[in-house]
């Protein structure tokens, strides 16, 4: 196995245990007054196809599903413009 400093690895089971980081930094958030909203891993293709067009970027295909690539500003404008709320955040694992 190769060593990066700074990183770790997980397997699947201690993925699924942990979440006390992810735990503390949403209750910092929520104390400060941000908005959380849940966001699907899957998510239909024609969601993204647009976004996706003439860029470098790729999704995951998975039959019509496509994991949900990187959504910062789609979240940002949700919930501003759908949910009037300025301060938001999620929590989603990259792919």
């Amino acid at each position: 196995k190769t060593k990066v400093r700074g990183v770790r690895n997980y397997n699947v089971t201690q993925s699924l245990q942990g979440g006390g980081f992810t735990n503390l930094i949403s209750e910092l958030l929520e104390y400060r007054g941000y908005y959380y909203l849940e966001i699907p891993t899957l998510i239909s293709e024609k969601t993204v196809e647009k976004c996706l067009a003439n860029t470098n970027n790729n999704a995951f295909k998975l039959d019509d599903m496509v994991l949900i690539p990187e959504a910062t500003q789609y979240i940002a404008n949700l919930g501003t413009n759908t949910l009037g709320k300025s301060k938001v955040y999620y929590i989603a694992r990259c792919f």
